[in-house]
């Protein structure tokens, strides 16, 4: 009888073994998935900041985009790797974003109603919340490096 149970035996730890390393592998993936296109998309609203200063449009047509983050942020902060300083930083950089996006949804209205006053106020205060962003641009892209690299490295 010992004979039969000893080959199950090491059947289901193997099998267990081989799932794990599975399971893990493709969590790896996924985090790694997620940061990269986190900081793309970090990159990519620091680039539209600098043209938002730069052009001098008060109210231009795009916004910054959040997808990937509204999506991705639930993954990352589910696998409890970050820490609170790592996640304030991504934090503070899409809070600036959503500020700024608001920003020029309102001089839009305002523009809309051709209040002159309040549009140029809101336009100032969009620069401050486009300058905002560009500084909390490089901590939020050194939380996502270093997570992207200390997980390639698990190879």
């Amino acid at each position: 009888m010992l004979d039969k149970a000893i080959p199950i035996l090491i059947g289901v730890v193997v099998g267990s073994i081989i799932t794990t390393a599975i399971s893990l592998y493709r969590d790896r993936k996924i985090y790694l998935a997620n940061f990269s296109a986190l900081m793309a998309e970090i990159d990519y609203c620091n680039k539209l900041a600098s043209t938002y200063l730069d052009d001098k449009v008060k109210s231009p047509l795009y916004r910054l985009p959040t997808i990937i983050y509204k999506s991705s942020i639930p993954i990352i902060l589910a696998a409890g790797k970050l820490t609170n300083s790592e996640t304030e930083s991504i934090l503070n950089f899409f809070n600036e974003v959503d500020s700024l996006n608001r920003g020029l949804d309102q001089i839009e209205r305002y523009r809309s109603s051709s209040d002159a006053n309040e549009t140029e106020q809101e336009f100032n205060r969009n620069k401050i919340k486009a300058g905002n962003i560009k500084s909390n641009h490089e901590a939020a892209v050194n939380t996502c490096i270093k997570h992207i690299a200390k997980r390639a490295s698990c190879r």
